[in-house]
């Protein structure tokens, strides 16, 4: 994807975030699967995806080759409270984190998007792949989401192939 198609899928995953985030309160206990994440642990989830991203994105540009870290996805949900969190606060949250990552990808000159991080599981990273994983990531769990909204059981092999 080149610079403008990037910053189309970022705007175009943000705005559909938004809707869920502003969607229905009595919604957020439900979930896409027996045993599976919340509505509610899902949007925090994706708040707090998007400041890990935006520092792994920070240290790309401004550090190259510095490393980043993996992180234990569900041992945030039960350490940083997911239940609890104010979903206001994590819709403002994602929404001004992805502008500014919005903008960085607007901004940055073009050789930046080769910069890479070391991820202590994945390796060398470019700036292009932690984009493209941050919009895979967010349509991943909108589509969970509408699926937990709607009360339909979402597995990987119901998911909606994106080109």
């Amino acid at each position: 994807m080149n610079r403008h198609e990037i910053v189309r899928h970022l705007e175009q995953s943000r705005n559909a975030a938004i809707v869920e985030f502003n969607g229905s309160n009595s919604d957020l206990d439900k979930t896409y699967a027996p045993g599976k994440w919340t509505i509610r642990q899902m949007l925090v989830h994706m708040a707090d995806v998007e400041l890990v991203h935006l520092w792994r994105l920070s240290r790309a540009w401004a550090e190259p080759g510095s490393p980043v870290y993996a992180f234990d996805h569900n041992g945030w949900v039960t350490a940083l409270r997911y239940d609890e969190r104010p979903i206001k606060i994590c819709r403002d949250m994602f929404l001004g984190i992805r502008n500014q990552i919005i903008w960085y990808v607007e901004t940055q000159p073009d050789e930046t998007f080769a910069n890479t991080v070391n991820h202590s599981e994945a390796g060398i990273i470019p700036a292009t792949k932690i984009l493209n994983y941050l919009i895979y990531h967010t349509e991943h769990h909108i589509e969970q989401i509408q699926f937990a909204r709607q009360g339909k059981v979402w597995t990987p092999e119901v998911a909606i192939v994106k080109p």
